[in-house]
């Protein structure tokens, strides 16, 4: 979408496959974590009038989310939220925002089956499955560093999207291409690789992962209690 500001052209991408995991990151950090941070304490806002709840909740969550809207016309364009705030031409682009957030939320809750193959970078690559079972593809070695990764797992459930990068080198490969460790390291070709994916990619890989924390989580406590109960034997 072209916004005029101050009679100049400035682009606003409102499409998943315009945006990179990188840039999207760069967003978060300059201005989605605190925006996070205060649709939660929202949320989870104690209103006096009970009998109004609802309707003051929703006034308040519906003026944070054109807060979203200006923090994200800001990012792009590089103007301040006072240039921006009061132009008249401005409610086309909240109205495009929400469709974007709603967008977004909608890809992270899809589903799709795995290993899920895309085209990428003038290549084919693969979400790898992630279910361990007899005939399952993945190493020990992916075994093992995806329990360690679970932690980042949950971290992106709670939108910490820097978390992402690490995830898609670990699960998003070239089609018969092996895990290797050094994909993870810090300043590794694989990581800086995965700054350009583009986030249509990019939130399949975060919904096909946050499904399995569940799964991880499930395990780990039988095993717990296995442990426990070997114990007081």
């Amino acid at each position: 979408m072209i916004l005029l500001i101050n009679d100049i052209e400035k682009k606003i991408p409102f499409e998943l496959a315009e945006i990179t995991l990188g840039q999207f990151i760069e967003y978060y950090d300059r201005y989605g974590r605190d925006l996070d941070s205060k649709l939660d304490e929202l949320i989870g806002k104690v209103y006096e009038n009970d009998e109004e709840k609802e309707l003051n909740q929703e006034l308040d969550i519906n003026t944070h989310i054109d807060e979203e809207c200006i923090a994200w016309v800001s990012f792009w364009t590089g103007f301040s939220f006072e240039d921006i705030k009061d132009k008249p031409d401005i409610l086309p682009v909240i109205t495009e925002y929400r469709k974007f957030r709603e967008l977004l939320k909608q890809s992270e809750d899809s589903t799709n089956h795995f290993p899920y193959i895309i085209e990428w970078n003038g290549e084919q690559w693969s979400i790898q499955d992630y279910g361990v079972t007899p005939g399952s593809g993945m190493t020990f070695n992916e075994i093992i560093t995806s329990k360690e990764v679970v932690r980042q797992v949950h971290a992106l459930g709670k939108k910490k999207w820097d978390a992402l990068p690490y995830l898609c080198a670990i699960f998003l490969r070239k089609v018969d291409e092996p895990f290797k460790d050094e994909f993870i390291h810090d300043g590794s070709e694989r990581l800086k690789l995965m700054q350009s994916l583009s986030m249509n990619y990019a939130i399949q890989v975060a919904f096909f992962l946050s499904s399995c924390v569940s799964t991880w989580n499930n395990t780990l406590q039988y095993l717990k209690k296995e442990e426990e109960m070997e114990s007081q034997n």
